[in-house]
């Protein structure tokens, strides 16, 4: 139905050179080439510095690398099998390499990128007193300029932090389906969205509270689920989600992680692992007594301080830039006399601006509830989940309170300098941090390929390698591809089994002399090999990269192989 709007909303824009708010001439730019060009742009020069730096694999990299072995239903229950399959799929193609875990990493980046910003385009849209729809192009690309003010996308993203990447890209491509699955009629886009749901599920399980919240905050909004006339007000539309349609996306999503969950609930499986300790309930926990209940109380509440604090570092320094940036919009809550600033909204921006404020709300109420009640503090994997669509809604609120023509252009401005800081500060990092570092800690600057160069001069060169440092094991699977590798921190089923042939049996680790205690309980009591030799039969010293001054030691044993060990 045609809306009407006061010609109130213009906050005085007829004495300046910028199109009013409401014009069809305000909000066109950027065009949407030049924003996918810049994500792609963005992403290969990020691609190309990884190269160029650290010849290493990174600690989350070498972490799949080592499980990507082979493709098995799931690995471990911390450790969800989505990017594990991706990384088995690296391997059986074109082999595990920096070039190709950092293409993976890129790769799903931009997409993410894309889709979210596809998802922004759909959602910015108002509607003129004739009907027509018109995009604001300028919040859609300020909604995923945003992201790069984020910490944990911005930075942390490119040290290392792969499977967040992975998390991100999954959970634009859900927001992206749900909103075509609100805006267009029939199943298809339903069906997607519960793929795309059981596609995050995969990558980690907690990222279901974001389309779970999505899902609770539509169906409790009667926008969308009541039928309504349509831009004329001369047809009625059926409503924008309904049960059914819930149903068809919930049947999609088991479809997609059905494989998985079995593998979970299997006797002996992790989840029948599970007690009552790993919800916050343990043997520790004592209701009988005062202290008992004071110690509870405590422990809760500390939980829920840390989870705060979590959420609001997660938000940084976006929150902090955006409320300096767009200070007239939230300055008249705390000072009355300030005039409140207001656009009369549309029935779709009113919607979509609801839809993500109530998910919002809903998704910071959970998380503090699963603090309160397991005593757990949720760190950053559970963020993301929580705030995924917090840039959307930021600008959802730039957007009803009127135009900032002047805080648009800095907010971008920012958004580019960032861009181009966090480039030149991953060289910086990478030169100047092996200054700082311990030499037992500078995992970027290991020597793997000397090592590999020094292992095989010493007579390896097919069996198995077992180690106790996921890093380094991850690491010598990019060297020795047609290796097996083992690693303690991960139960021996994960990895694939021993060759029918003969190899060699190879125990390497780091950081001491003697072969660590916890190496030979793995050796025993999982290879099978009884009679183990602690002291080392080789040290391999050689200097870190970019350092003449520091060095690693690799120790190494080669033991008698058996069938485990081969």
């Amino acid at each position: 139905m045609a809306q009407s709007y006061s010609a109130d909303v213009n906050f005085n824009t007829q004495s300046s050179d910028n199109d009013p708010v409401r014009s069809a001439s305000y909000g066109i730019y950027p065009k949407e080439r030049v924003i996918y060009g810049c994500i792609l742009g963005y992403c290969v020069l990020h691609f190309l510095i990884r190269l160029i730096t650290s010849p290493v694999l990174t600690l989350d990299e070498a972490s799949f690398a080592l499980l990507g072995q082979s493709f098995q239903l799931g690995y471990s229950w911390d450790h969800p099998p989505l990017l594990t399959w991706f990384f088995a799929a690296l391997n059986a193609s074109v082999g595990i390499s920096i070039a190709s875990v950092a293409a993976l990493k890129y790769i799903l980046f931009a997409v993410g990128l894309c889709a979210y910003y596809k998802a922004a385009l759909t959602v910015f849209e108002w509607m003129d007193n004739e009907g027509f729809l018109h995009r604001r192009l300028d919040l859609a690309a300020g909604a995923v300029g945003a992201l790069a003010l984020i910490f944990t996308l911005g930075w942390a993203g490119h040290e290392d932090k792969i499977p967040q990447i992975l998390d991100f890209s999954a959970l634009s491509l859900l927001l992206l389906c749900l909103t075509k699955a609100l805006t267009n009629k029939g199943y298809f886009w339903w069906v997607a969205f519960g793929i795309t749901t059981g596609i995050s599920a995969l990558s980690h399980w907690q990222l279901i509270l974001f389309p779970f919240c999505l899902i609770c905050a539509a169906m409790g909004m009667k926008s969308l689920t009541r039928p309504h006339y349509d831009a004329n007000g001369d047809r009625l539309s059926p409503p924008a989600i309904t049960w059914i349609r819930v149903g068809v996306a919930l049947a999609a999503t088991l479809v997609v992680y059905t494989a998985h969950g079995m593998w979970l609930l299997q006797d002996g499986g992790p989840a029948n692992a599970l007690t009552l300790a790993d919800f916050g309930f343990g043997p520790d926990i004592i209701f009988t007594t005062q202290e008992g209940i004071k110690s509870f109380l405590v422990d809760r509440t500390l939980a829920l301080r840390t989870s705060i604090l979590s959420a609001a570092k997660f938000t940084m320094p976006l929150g902090v830039l955006f409320l300096m940036l767009f200070w007239p919009m939230w300055f008249a809550y705390i000072y009355p006399f300030f005039p409140k600033r207001e656009v009369e909204e549309g029935p779709f921006e009113r919607t979509w601006r609801r839809l993500f404020s109530y998910t919002l709300r809903l998704s910071i109420i959970i998380i503090c509830l699963i603090s309160l009640v397991t005593g757990h503090s949720l760190t950053t994997p559970w963020m993301l989940p929580v705030f995924m669509a917090f840039p959307i809604w930021l600008f959802f609120q730039v957007q009803r309170s009127g135009p900032y023509f002047i805080a648009m252009k800095a907010f971008g401005v920012i958004v580019g300098l960032s861009v181009v800081l966090v480039m030149a500060g991953r060289f910086v990092d990478w030169s100047e941090d092996i200054m700082g570092c311990a030499e037992t800690r500078c995992r970027a600057y290991q020597p793997i390929s000397d090592f590999s160069t020094s292992l095989t001069r010493e007579g390896f060169a097919d069996g198995t390698i077992v180690g106790n440092e996921p890093h380094l094991t991850g690491n010598l699977r990019s060297t020795f591809p047609d290796a097996r590798m083992i690693d303690l921190h991960y139960p021996l089923k994960a990895f694939p089994p021993a060759t029918a042939g003969r190899g060699a049996c190879l125990v390497v680790w780091r950081e001491q002399a003697a072969m660590p205690a916890d190496l030979v309980d793995f050796l025993k009591s999982e290879i099978r090999i009884q009679d183990v030799d602690t002291s080392p039969q080789g040290a391999i010293r050689k200097n870190l990269i970019n350092s003449r001054e520091k060095h690693s030691v690799l120790y190494y044993r080669f033991l008698k192989p058996n069938k485990n060990c081969k």
